[in-house]
């Protein structure tokens, strides 16, 4: 990630279909956009660039096997 400025803001919104969390800098920057969907078997949590969901930064999810 690029230099950030502090403090970080956390913003979470808790939603029927997903939890979602907005991280912004100390200059109102979104830094990053968290959507976890919920009521599913495995964890999958895709990391956004902004809210708008355009670019996916990172996806995590459990290793099989």
């Amino acid at each position: 990630m690029r230099n950030l400025a502090y403090p970080l803001q956390f913003t979470f919104k808790v939603t029927t279909i997903a939890n979602d969390f907005q991280a912004v800098d100390a200059y109102g920057n979104t830094i990053a956009y968290v959507r976890e969907k919920i009521f599913k078997l495995k964890d999958n949590v895709d990391v956004y660039s902004d809210e708008s969901k355009s670019q996916r930064l990172f996806n995590i999810r459990p290793i099989s096997g």
